[in-house]
């Protein structure tokens, strides 16, 4: 019986094509395309790399919307003076506006209001200079607080005959007063009363004229 074997069936004999130390460069596990290594990225795709446009640290260059200042005013009499209250206000917006009230700024956030007291004011008109940015705002005011000037009057006889007093009083403290007593002129100071004495009337029907401020 004969010992030798066949080379094509040894085991010690191997096919190139099936060895396990011979692998394709294609299917290699420590080469790998430059398309897909982890660390070649593109410029368009790194994470380090941000446009301008979307970066959250720069500036929107937009500008905060300003509001509409407005001023409404009231006015009364407080001891014979006039007194207006300035209603300073801003109608939407997102900033702040600064008005001055003659000489006095007042700083009023957007869709809030603020009061200003004038007081002391003398009869006649007055202009409450106002601006708030950049706008002229005054307003102006007619103040008629003085009580009216009034005439009362008295009578008496003197040696038969006829005597009229008429008091001129002027309770205002603000304006003199001009009484006009049968086409003579009396002026009357704020505060103040004069008596006038006609004497010498007959008996019978006497007519007096009295005007006042005419």
């Amino acid at each position: 019986m004969k010992s030798a074997s066949s080379p094509e069936t040894s085991v010690e004999k191997s096919s190139p094509e099936t060895s396990v130390e011979d692998s394709s460069p294609e299917t290699s596990v420590e080469d790998s395309s430059p398309e897909t290594s982890v660390e070649d990225s593109s410029p368009e795709t790194s994470v380090e790399d941000s446009s301008p446009e979307t970066t959250v640290s720069g500036h929107d260059g937009c500008e905060h919307e300003k509001g509409d200042p407005t001023v409404t005013f009231t006015k009364e009499c407080v001891d014979h003076d006039g007194q207006v209250t300035l209603t300073l206000s801003v109608v939407g917006g997102e900033e702040s506006i600064v008005f001055d009230v003659d000489g006095t700024t007042y700083e009023v956030e957007p869709d809030e209001a603020q009061q200003v007291v004038v007081g002391g004011l003398t009869d006649g008109q007055h202009v409450i200079p106002i601006t708030a940015d950049g706008r002229d705002l005054s307003v102006t005011v007619t103040v008629e607080c003085d009580l009216p000037p009034t005439v009362s009057v008295s009578q008496s006889c003197e040696s038969f005959d006829g005597v009229v007093s008429l008091v001129l009083d002027n309770p205002g403290d603000d304006a003199s007063a001009t009484f006009t007593v049968n086409g003579t002129d009396y002026v009357v100071a704020p505060g103040t009363s004069t008596t006038v004495k006609l004497g010498g009337l007959k008996d019978g029907t006497t007519v007096i004229t009295v005007a006042i401020n005419e």
